[in-house]
């Protein structure tokens, strides 16, 4: 007997469940499985993917949903996305067979024989699960004899942590390390670095020596050159005097170069009167590899009170603290800002940190500050030509550039960028936008303006903008790119892996949400939310993860801290600040 009379009425029946969710989790394999079937017998394939002499047949619409890459390329104006051949150049043929059958199966095998291959390839289709996948395979293959290799292969593919962990091993196995011919085909500079380091496995001065000589010595006629000034990172007052005697001023490529042979000699006269010279605290023993870089957190506003203070995380601690951790001063508190501030710009180079702009409550700034946080000391800086609150700073060339803001009376638009060689600020370029609390970075030689308050037109109306800019400074242009998915203003951003990341923001409302600006394709993409709504915090990068730091969730300006893991598109949270801090600028300074 039916359930249901057919000429019953259509209305709801009351005494009936009101719905029920079914849910099958097998159909997702079963999809795939069966687009797999498809592609192999060439069933409703709608593209070829040509590479050399080999045929790959696919359909757009799977390729497009697994890789940004074959999204941009399908969905844009591009001549590709009504072709039915399209031709791939400088590819590995079969690594990209096995990520687009990777892409059906969901299943890949990476080995020995495949991994540079699938990562060279994954990171151009932008699949960043594979090149995870690759990196830990990378990372548990490390070894004396692939170490620099490793590390050049992830510079080469923008791998950060592949490449720290990689650094890190040959730190820690610096004497196993040398004994390898890989070593011995290092570029000067590579190995110059290298030998200056203080972090070699362990301070053994010797072992420094026998790499340099061993290097030289390797091709003595072609490397002579270099001879004096890697004997130079040698500090040959750690060494014994019965080494410099016996090992030293007898060795061959010491004797091949007088000015090295005269550098030994005068080395071993004052080996004796080290101890009772006044530059002995200046010889310093090599560490073994320990933190190399910390996050700095400055000034900002909390409880209405403008801050000058300073603190910094060490993530190998996972905790913050008010002075720099670094062994030869551990525990002196740092010096704070003269003048404190808020909606500050800062950046770092050379051992320096540079706070500019902002505002002390009162009225914009255009004082600047630079702190050398090794020494502890802040000096004077020339003042910029505008007071800014709420600007952006980045290096771009070596040169400090000073984007947008607001003055007391509106928006800015105007640039300034700093000389070192005649210690002037000048104007550059302005914005083809006024910004306010605006996100800068630098990518690719290139200066990105993101977000902000303002307008389009004039620098007194209060917008939200999605827009974005890039300056080029060999053109001292501005040229508008893809605008975000969503205005923000107080918004903090960060250039990682050949992408800009924006951070949270404000529009009339906090948001969580997270953009990727690719720059190949040029488009924005929603990746992994923050766990806590935030504006004006600040955002820096160490270890190849991005760190969001403090700001206002709001309610009420936060301390807490949460991390972003590219690799797995995931936030995570770590010790909080000791101060909560909103408008603070942050950014990663080496103590190595």
């Amino acid at each position: 007997m039916p359930l249901l009379n057919p000429k019953m009425s259509s209305k709801p029946l009351s005494k009936m469940t009101p719905s029920l969710l079914y849910q099958d989790g097998c159909q997702p394999c079963t999809v795939l499985q069966t687009l797999q079937e498809f592609r192999k017998s060439r069933e409703l394939c709608d593209v070829i993917i040509q590479v050399g002499s080999s045929e790959i047949p696919a359909h757009r619409a799977v390729l497009a949903a697994s890789s940004p890459y074959f999204k941009a390329m399908f969905t844009s104006q591009l001549c590709e996305s009504t072709q039915h051949h399209v031709t791939m150049r400088e590819v590995d043929g079969a690594a990209l067979d096995q990520l687009i059958t990777f892409i059906y199966t969901a299943t890949m095998t990476v080995d020995e024989n495949n991994v540079q291959a699938l990562l060279s390839c994954a990171t151009l289709l932008q699949m960043t699960g594979v090149c995870a996948a690759c990196c830990q395979f990378l990372e548990k293959q490390l070894a004396p004899c692939n170490c620099l290799g490793i590390r050049q292969f992830a510079d080469l593919h923008n791998c950060n942590q592949l490449r720290n962990e990689a650094n890190k091993y040959l730190h820690q196995h610096f004497s196993e390390v040398i004994q390898e011919e890989e070593f011995l085909l290092m570029e000067y500079q590579d190995l110059h670095d290298l030998v200056t380091s203080d972090f070699l496995g362990g301070g053994d001065e010797e072992t420094v020596f026998q790499a340099v000589t061993s290097w030289l010595s390797y091709d003595m006629e072609n490397r002579l050159y270099a001879a004096k000034s890697l004997f130079c990172s040698v500090r040959f007052p750690l060494l014994s005097t019965n080494f410099l005697i016996q090992q030293v001023k007898e060795n061959p490529v010491v004797t091949n170069s007088i000015e090295c042979y005269k550098e030994v000699a005068e080395q071993l006269e004052t080996k004796l009167q080290v101890k009772y010279s006044s530059h002995a605290d200046d010889i310093f023993p090599r560490r073994r590899w320990s933190v190399t870089e910390v996050v700095v957190a400055a000034g900002g506003e909390s409880d209405g009170v403008t801050l000058s203070s300073l603190e910094f995380y060490d993530p190998q601690q996972d905790n913050w603290t008010y002075s720099l951790p670094q062994a030869r001063r551990e525990g002196q508190q740092c010096k704070g800002l003269s003048t404190p501030r808020t909606g500050l710009g800062l950046v770092a180079q050379d051992k320096c940190i540079y706070i500019l702009g902002g505002s002390n409550c009162s009225h914009p700034l255009r004082t600047v500050e630079v702190y050398d946080y090794l020494q502890n000391e802040w000096d004077s800086f020339p003042d910029m030509t505008t007071p800014r609150h709420g600007m952006g700073a980045a290096f771009l060339g070596g040169r400090l550039f000073a984007v947008g803001g607001r003055d007391q009376t509106s928006y800015l638009n105007t640039v300034e960028m700093f000389c070192p060689q005649n210690q002037m600020w000048s104007a550059v370029s302005s914005m083809r936008s006024c910004r306010c609390f605006l996100g800068v970075a630098e990518l690719g030689g290139m200066l990105y303006a993101v977000g902000g308050s303002g307008s389009e037109t004039s620098g007194r109306l209060n917008q939200y903008l999605n827009t974005t800019e890039r300056y080029d400074p060999n053109l001292n242009t501005w040229t508008s790119i893809c605008p975000m998915n969503e205005c923000r203003s107080y918004v903090s951003i960060a250039a990682l892996d050949g992408c800009i990341y924006t951070i949270s923001g404000y529009n009339g409302l906090w948001h969580n949400t997270v953009e990727r600006y690719d720059p190949r394709i040029n488009r924005w993409m929603y990746v992994s939310p923050v766990l806590t709504k935030r504006s004006s915090h600040g955002v820096t990068i160490l270890n190849g993860c991005i760190y969001a730091i403090g700001g206002f969730n709001g309610v009420r300006n936060v301390n807490d801290v949460e991390m972003y893991e590219p690799r797995v598109d995931r936030w995570r949270r770590v010790s909080p600040m000791r101060t909560r801090r909103y408008g603070a600028g942050t950014t990663t300074v080496c103590i190595m």
